[in-house]
């Protein structure tokens, strides 16, 4: 997590929380973090990670891109806005990780069958 972050994250996601009806608890729930990791960033302390920005964003019904725009780098240089490709991959990790055992075996081995095929 980054530290020193600036508020207009902060601020965004206690709009975005209120107007979403979600508890911290169940918000932390959902991003696979723990409820002080949320009090963190609702008290501008901390920022999530850019792989749990997708998550952040599916949960508050939002884009990553659109949630991400109120991010700032660590040294305060400007707005964070997390990559498409970056947000693609952590989105599609999190649908993967709720996968049934039988499926995720064929998501396994469909993913060996294009790394065997490879030039």
């Amino acid at each position: 997590m980054t530290s020193s972050p600036d508020s207009a994250f902060s601020t965004r996601l206690r709009g975005e929380l209120a107007a979403s009806g979600l508890s911290q608890a169940e918000l932390a729930r959902r991003v696979g973090v723990s409820q002080q990791t949320v009090s963190k960033w609702l008290a501008a302390e901390t920022q999530p990670r850019i792989k749990v920005v997708p998550l952040l964003a599916e949960a508050l019904d939002l884009s990553p891109t659109e949630l991400s725009a109120t991010l700032v780098s660590a040294n305060g240089a400007g707005a964070f806005v997390a990559s498409t490709d970056d947000a693609r991959v952590a989105a599609l990790v999190h649908r993967i990780r709720s996968l049934a055992p039988a499926q995720l075996a064929r998501v396994e081995a469909y993913v060996h069958g294009l790394r065997d095929a490879a030039p």
